[in-house]
Protein backbone atom coordinates (compact mmCIF):
# COMPACT_ATOMS: atom_id res chain seq x y z
CA UNK A 1 0.00 0.00 0.00
CA UNK A 2 1.20 3.57 -0.66
CA UNK A 3 0.75 4.68 2.85
CA UNK A 4 3.02 2.04 3.95
CA UNK A 5 5.11 3.21 1.07
CA UNK A 6 5.17 6.50 3.09
CA UNK A 7 5.50 5.04 6.84
CA UNK A 8 8.48 2.98 5.42
CA UNK A 9 10.51 6.01 4.08
CA UNK A 10 9.73 8.34 7.11
CA UNK A 11 10.97 6.24 9.66
CA UNK A 12 12.69 8.79 11.65
CA UNK A 13 9.50 11.98 11.54
CA UNK A 14 6.97 11.44 13.71
CA UNK A 15 3.58 10.14 12.16
CA UNK A 16 -0.07 9.86 13.41
CA UNK A 17 -3.65 7.99 11.92
CA UNK A 18 -6.60 9.57 11.59
CA UNK A 19 -9.83 7.99 9.53
CA UNK A 20 -12.50 9.68 8.63
CA UNK A 21 -15.99 9.72 5.49
CA UNK A 22 -18.32 11.87 6.96
CA UNK A 23 -16.39 13.14 9.87
CA UNK A 24 -12.58 12.70 11.05
CA UNK A 25 -11.32 10.35 13.96
CA UNK A 26 -7.58 10.26 14.82
CA UNK A 27 -6.91 6.52 15.31
CA UNK A 28 -3.55 7.07 16.56
CA UNK A 29 -1.60 10.35 17.78
CA UNK A 30 1.82 11.36 16.26
CA UNK A 31 4.40 8.76 16.98
CA UNK A 32 7.92 6.87 15.83
CA UNK A 33 6.22 3.73 16.08
CA UNK A 34 5.67 1.82 12.63
CA UNK A 35 4.77 -1.47 13.68
CA UNK A 36 1.73 0.12 15.40
CA UNK A 37 0.53 2.50 12.51
CA UNK A 38 0.81 -0.83 10.21
CA UNK A 39 -1.33 -2.69 12.89
CA UNK A 40 -3.70 -0.65 12.50
CA UNK A 41 -3.48 0.23 8.73
CA UNK A 42 -4.57 -3.19 8.59
CA UNK A 43 -7.85 -3.43 10.68
CA UNK A 44 -9.43 -0.37 9.36
CA UNK A 45 -12.28 -1.19 7.20
CA UNK A 46 -15.44 0.73 5.61
CA UNK A 47 -17.98 -0.43 8.53
CA UNK A 48 -15.78 1.25 11.81
CA UNK A 49 -16.82 4.67 9.94
CA UNK A 50 -20.36 5.93 11.79
CA UNK A 51 -20.74 8.73 8.83
CA UNK A 52 -20.30 8.45 5.32
CA UNK A 53 -19.08 10.81 3.08
CA UNK A 54 -15.78 11.97 2.17
CA UNK A 55 -14.79 15.35 4.19
CA UNK A 56 -11.65 16.00 3.79
CA UNK A 57 -12.09 19.52 5.29
CA UNK A 58 -12.32 17.88 8.55
CA UNK A 59 -9.32 15.98 8.24
CA UNK A 60 -7.30 18.75 7.51
CA UNK A 61 -8.42 20.33 10.50
CA UNK A 62 -8.23 17.52 12.12
CA UNK A 63 -4.37 16.85 11.49
CA UNK A 64 -4.16 20.83 12.23
CA UNK A 65 -5.23 20.47 15.76
CA UNK A 66 -2.79 17.32 16.29
CA UNK A 67 0.01 19.27 14.74
CA UNK A 68 -0.47 22.03 17.01
CA UNK A 69 -0.94 20.18 19.84
CA UNK A 70 1.75 18.32 19.60
CA UNK A 71 4.49 21.82 18.94
CA UNK A 72 5.01 21.02 15.48
CA UNK A 73 5.77 24.10 13.70
CA UNK A 74 6.11 22.96 10.19
CA UNK A 75 4.43 19.76 9.42
CA UNK A 76 4.12 17.40 5.81
CA UNK A 77 0.72 16.86 5.20
CA UNK A 78 0.48 14.30 2.31
CA UNK A 79 -3.13 13.73 1.11
CA UNK A 80 -4.10 10.92 -1.27
CA UNK A 81 -7.64 11.14 -2.36
CA UNK A 82 -9.68 11.44 -5.33
CA UNK A 83 -11.27 14.54 -4.48
CA UNK A 84 -11.97 17.62 -2.48
CA UNK A 85 -14.17 20.88 -2.42
CA UNK A 86 -13.62 24.59 -1.33
CA UNK A 87 -13.90 23.54 2.08
CA UNK A 88 -10.74 21.71 2.19
CA UNK A 89 -9.01 24.13 0.00
CA UNK A 90 -9.68 26.50 3.06
CA UNK A 91 -8.27 23.78 5.02
CA UNK A 92 -5.36 23.70 3.19
CA UNK A 93 -3.98 27.44 2.84
CA UNK A 94 -4.97 27.60 6.71
CA UNK A 95 -2.23 25.08 6.86
CA UNK A 96 0.14 26.48 4.56
CA UNK A 97 -0.48 29.62 6.27
CA UNK A 98 0.58 27.86 9.67
CA UNK A 99 3.86 26.65 7.97
CA UNK A 100 2.50 23.10 7.04
CA UNK A 101 2.79 21.82 3.65
CA UNK A 102 0.09 19.86 2.35
CA UNK A 103 1.48 17.58 -1.07
CA UNK A 104 -1.25 15.39 -3.09
CA UNK A 105 -1.11 11.80 -4.34
CA UNK A 106 -4.11 11.13 -6.88
CA UNK A 107 -6.07 8.46 -7.25
CA UNK A 108 -8.64 7.26 -9.53
CA UNK A 109 -9.33 7.98 -13.24
CA UNK A 110 -11.12 10.37 -14.55
CA UNK A 111 -14.05 7.85 -15.56
CA UNK A 112 -14.43 6.85 -11.69
CA UNK A 113 -15.76 3.52 -10.76
CA UNK A 114 -18.81 2.29 -8.52
CA UNK A 115 -18.33 2.39 -4.87
CA UNK A 116 -20.76 -0.08 -3.51
CA UNK A 117 -22.76 1.36 -0.58
CA UNK A 118 -23.83 4.73 -2.11
CA UNK A 119 -27.27 6.19 -1.20
CA UNK A 120 -30.77 3.85 -1.29
CA UNK A 121 -28.36 1.16 -1.92
CA UNK A 122 -27.47 2.55 -5.57
CA UNK A 123 -23.50 2.53 -6.04
CA UNK A 124 -22.39 6.01 -5.92
CA UNK A 125 -19.60 6.67 -9.05
CA UNK A 126 -16.22 8.09 -7.53
CA UNK A 127 -13.84 9.76 -10.14
CA UNK A 128 -10.37 11.15 -9.71
CA UNK A 129 -10.60 15.08 -9.94
CA UNK A 130 -7.17 15.57 -10.53
CA UNK A 131 -7.68 19.76 -10.99
CA UNK A 132 -8.99 19.82 -7.27
CA UNK A 133 -6.57 17.83 -5.32
CA UNK A 134 -3.97 20.31 -7.80
CA UNK A 135 -5.47 22.99 -6.08
CA UNK A 136 -5.66 21.39 -2.92
CA UNK A 137 -1.26 20.76 -3.09
CA UNK A 138 -1.00 24.56 -4.36
CA UNK A 139 -3.23 25.81 -1.66
CA UNK A 140 -1.01 23.93 0.74
CA UNK A 141 2.30 24.98 -0.76
CA UNK A 142 3.02 21.16 -1.73
CA UNK A 143 3.16 18.96 -4.62
CA UNK A 144 0.59 17.09 -6.97
CA UNK A 145 1.43 13.42 -8.55
CA UNK A 146 -1.19 10.88 -9.47
CA UNK A 147 -1.01 7.72 -8.36
CA UNK A 148 1.49 4.90 -10.39
CA UNK A 149 2.33 1.48 -10.71
CA UNK A 150 5.53 1.82 -9.16
CA UNK A 151 7.07 3.93 -6.68
CA UNK A 152 8.11 6.88 -8.61
CA UNK A 153 4.84 8.85 -6.98
CA UNK A 154 5.81 8.40 -3.68
CA UNK A 155 9.57 9.16 -4.37
CA UNK A 156 8.15 12.32 -6.42
CA UNK A 157 6.78 13.44 -2.96
CA UNK A 158 9.29 12.75 -0.69
CA UNK A 159 11.91 14.22 -2.69
CA UNK A 160 9.98 17.68 -2.19
CA UNK A 161 10.63 17.76 1.27
CA UNK A 162 13.88 19.22 2.78
CA UNK A 163 16.57 16.20 3.75
CA UNK A 164 17.00 18.17 7.10
CA UNK A 165 13.17 18.54 8.24
CA UNK A 166 12.07 14.86 6.45
CA UNK A 167 14.42 13.63 10.09
CA UNK A 168 12.61 15.87 12.32
CA UNK A 169 9.27 17.22 10.66
CA UNK A 170 5.77 15.30 11.21
CA UNK A 171 4.33 13.44 8.20
CA UNK A 172 0.92 13.15 7.88
CA UNK A 173 -0.60 11.62 5.26
CA UNK A 174 -4.46 11.56 4.06
CA UNK A 175 -5.93 8.62 2.16
CA UNK A 176 -8.99 8.34 0.46
CA UNK A 177 -9.88 4.50 0.05
CA UNK A 178 -12.56 3.13 -1.84
CA UNK A 179 -12.23 3.23 -5.34
CA UNK A 180 -12.07 -0.36 -6.80
CA UNK A 181 -10.43 0.64 -9.84
CA UNK A 182 -7.04 1.21 -8.59
CA UNK A 183 -4.84 -1.66 -7.96
CA UNK A 184 -3.57 -3.13 -5.40
CA UNK A 185 -5.70 -1.40 -2.77
CA UNK A 186 -7.11 -4.35 -0.43
CA UNK A 187 -10.29 -5.50 0.73
CA UNK A 188 -9.87 -2.68 3.77
CA UNK A 189 -9.85 0.50 1.54
CA UNK A 190 -13.47 0.50 0.34
CA UNK A 191 -15.99 2.94 1.72
CA UNK A 192 -13.77 5.28 3.88
CA UNK A 193 -10.75 7.75 3.99
CA UNK A 194 -8.03 7.44 5.86
CA UNK A 195 -5.32 9.87 7.23
CA UNK A 196 -1.97 8.80 8.13
CA UNK A 197 -0.15 11.56 10.12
Amino acid sequence: LKVEDLIDSESTAQTGLVAYAGDAFTVTPLTRDADTLRALLRVLEPGIMPVQGSRLDLALAQAHRLLDQSGIGAGEIIVIADGADAAALTEAKGLQGAGHRVSVLGIGTAEGAPLPGGRAGQPQMVRLDSEAMQAIAAAGGGHYVPLSADSSDVGYLLAGMNLVDAVYMTTMVLTTVGLGEVEPLTPMLKGFTILVM
